[in-house]
């Protein structure tokens, strides 16, 4: 099957299960797949896509952005097991050693796919040997246990740039998909993506 290019007016990452290319700012950017479980690098792209209309989880519609202004009033949260808390979780990236090489957050978008930065999962010195995915962690307890990511999905963009110049931070690519080995999704509910876009042959 051909190469497809999809065209995102609202920045989105994954629309269906063999586009390997988006258009963001008039740029074609390449997503490319490692296969964590084969060790292997491919084109191949999402499985689980995200549905083209997505209905916010229940109380998706009340998270807002916002800024600090003054005394900071946050609290910390209680129960990480109600949404949107539940939707949310911190990474670890293992070296061949077992070793940490990087943590980070990421947080659900569907039934098996999570999106973190770019930089969690890819470092130029050390290949991540595994990736577990903790939900709803909470002073040490993880209530859904760990989930394991079994591939990711980077722009080539900053593959490419990262080699070149590892110690610098790129923003307009560094983000990533991951594929999880549960639909944990299905039970705990995932923040909506909007999307706009079109799809060329």
């Amino acid at each position: 099957m051909g190469k497809k290019i999809v065209k995102l007016l609202i920045i989105a990452f994954v629309v269906a299960c063999t586009y390997t290319n988006v258009l963001a700012d008039d740029e074609i950017v390449s997503l490319i797949t490692y296969d964590m479980q084969n060790d292997v690098w491919s084109e191949d792209f999402v499985k689980d896509g995200f549905e083209e209309t997505v209905s916010p989880p229940e109380n998706d519609s009340k998270v807002e952005t916002f800024s600090i202004f003054g005394e900071d009033e946050r609290i910390k949260i209680g129960d990480t097991t109600k949404a949107p808390y539940s939707y949310i979780g911190s990474i670890i990236t293992l070296n061949q050693a077992e070793i940490p090489i990087s943590e980070g957050t990421a947080w659900l978008v569907g039934d098996s796919l999570a999106i973190t930065a770019a930089h969690n999962v890819y470092n130029t010195k050390n290949q991540p040997k595994e990736i577990i995915f903790t939900l709803g962690e909470n002073c040490g307890k993880s209530p859904y246990g760990d989930i394991k990511v079994t591939k990711w999905h980077i722009p080539q963009q900053f593959i490419e740039q990262k080699k070149k110049e590892p110690q610098k931070t790129y923003p307009k690519y560094d983000y990533a998909i991951l594929e999880l080995d549960k639909p944990i999704g299905k039970k705990n509910g995932y923040f909506s993506v909007e999307n706009t876009f079109t799809v060329f042959d």
